[in-house]
């Protein structure tokens, strides 16, 4: 038989213990339309411009990785980042993209028969459809007008939660 030679682990019952090694994770700042931008977590680095599959109100939205920094120290309410965008996910947010343009005009028309004094300058549906956001511009010293005599009709049009910001 031969001998196993064993190295004794030093003992120093002063000091703490020697953490484990932090994982390193990544701030990535997704950018949408009309500069809207929002940072979220990965566990993997992303290039930037790399079509991204985020968490949105009540589905899924994609935005466009922007920067990507390493940290070691996240917020935990952090959303994250799900995944990267799939060929299929790009095609449906390009054609989300024309269906925007023609919702601007329709919303407008439905805001101009209801004497609603806004404008409205861009759309955005998430890219599950489950929520479509206008993008209004108002007079900084007019009150915010009431949407709710609209709404009913924007959703018969489109079939989803209608949000107006400004």
């Amino acid at each position: 038989q031969v001998a196993q030679h064993v190295v004794p682990v030093p003992q120093y019952p002063n000091q703490p213990p020697i953490p484990p090694p932090m994982s390193l994770e990544y701030f990535v700042d997704v950018f949408f339309k009309y500069n809207r931008s929002v940072t979220h977590r990965s566990l993997t680095p992303i290039a930037a411009g790399t079509p991204v599959i985020i968490e949105g109100d009540r589905g899924y939205h994609m935005g466009t990785a922007a920067a990507c920094r390493p940290t070691t120290s996240i917020p935990p309410h952090t959303p994250a980042v799900l995944r990267i965008a799939t060929e299929e996910e790009q095609e449906i947010a390009r054609a989300n993209a024309v269906d925007e343009e023609d919702a601007i005009q329709k919303a407008q028309e439905v805001l101009d028969r209801h004497n609603i004094d806004i404008r409205i300058y861009g759309a955005e549906f998430q890219l599950d459809r489950k929520k479509l956001t206008f993008y209004i511009a108002r007079n900084k010293d007019s009150v915010m007008p009431q949407f709710k005599p609209v709404l009913g009709e924007l959703y018969s049009i489109w079939k989803c939660r209608v949000w107006f910001t400004v």
